[in-house]
């Protein structure tokens, strides 16, 4: 038998750049709008012009995307971000996330907090996948069916019954 060890990993730095960016938009934006900023991802337009500006911008470009939307996860569970609206999951910054930002402390998780399982990540392919041909198919936006937020908690969920996949937002 193979011998687990608990491994954990720092991100100090990746909460530091996704705390600043959300302090420095205008306005709250999503996690995928944020994650876009902080890894400089220009092939879809910004919603502003002026946020390729940010001193953030493409600061976590090196870091897989799906580690960046692992580390929101992480923010809001630990209150450092809240979600401003459910249905869409506009994010703010917390007063414990401006605090810890101000003289931010060591950030060590358990490695399986900053990565999906592979199901998670095959699952948010498919259920994408779903959600555009269903978009398609009646002629409107994808997030109009169901936004990206809604998307993740789905996944991280797993809803078994028309009951449970009703409470997510």
């Amino acid at each position: 038998m193979k011998n687990q060890r608990n491994t954990t990993t720092q991100i100090q730095e990746e909460a530091v750049q996704i705390l600043k960016t959300v302090l420095l938009l205008e306005k709250a934006y999503t996690p995928d709008y944020v994650q876009k900023i902080v890894t400089g991802d220009k092939r879809f337009p910004l919603r502003n012009i002026n946020h390729e500006d940010l001193e953030t911008f493409g600061s976590l470009e090196d870091v897989f995307f799906c580690r960046v939307i692992c580390i929101f996860e992480y923010l809001i569970q630990t209150e450092m971000l809240e979600v401003k609206d459910p249905g869409f999951g506009s994010l703010a910054i917390t007063e414990k996330g401006e605090s810890w930002l101000t003289n931010p402390e060591k950030m060590e998780v358990d490695s399986s907090e900053v990565r999906q399982a592979w199901y998670q990540y095959e699952l948010s392919i498919q259920l994408r996948k779903v959600r555009k041909d269903l978009a398609e198919d009646m002629s409107c936006e994808s997030y109009e069916l169901f936004t990206n937020h809604t998307l993740r908690q789905i996944v991280k969920h797993l809803p078994e019954t028309m009951a449970e996949l009703n409470q997510i937002p």
